[in-house]
């Protein structure tokens, strides 16, 4: 089957995504998003279009193969927050990565040194053994240290096919 990288790109109110290639933390040549999401009251979610193959983060050299859901329930100083996956028809999940946290990136420890990385297995939240034809994925929640009405970053990524 022909597979591609794809990645989640927030849209609507609350949600700001910012390519890869434009952050000042890391400098790469890869492309994708980290989205930064207030999360405003208790409970609430996003919207995000899954994008297969939208290389500079131009989603005119891509192709929207489904969504991926982010919804959270907070309390004053903590928040779940649950990274979900659903694909139109025509495509299907090879393998899922995902980050949330409070910084734009995720961080990786190398040698001594802590960095960040924008490589997909790196990503705390990973599945690699999604069964052949898989058009939905959830990960469990993760719990982040920043209370309602605080920001977290998101950034998930797929192995998309086409079916």
């Amino acid at each position: 089957a022909e597979c591609g990288t794809a990645f989640a790109r927030v849209v609507g109110i609350g949600g700001t995504p910012t390519c890869f290639l434009d952050l000042t933390i890391i400098n790469t040549d890869r492309w994708g998003w980290t989205n930064a999401l207030t999360l405003v009251g208790m409970s609430g979610s996003f919207s995000f279009d899954l994008w297969v193959g939208a290389a500079d983060c131009d989603t005119s050299k891509g192709t929207f193969a489904g969504h991926v859901t982010v919804d959270y329930t907070c309390t004053a100083t903590s928040c779940q927050v649950t990274i979900s996956y659903a694909l139109i028809s025509g495509f299907y999940l090879d393998s899922v990565h995902a980050y949330v946290g409070t910084a734009q990136l995720p961080q990786v420890t190398v040698g001594k040194k802590t960095q960040y990385t924008v490589a997909p297995g790196l990503y705390p939240l990973v599945d690699d053994s999604l069964a052949p034809g898989t058009t939905t994925f959830a990960f469990p929640p993760v719990t982040v240290a920043v209370g309602s009405g605080g920001t977290v970053y998101v950034v998930a990524h797929a192995g998309v096919c086409i079916a």
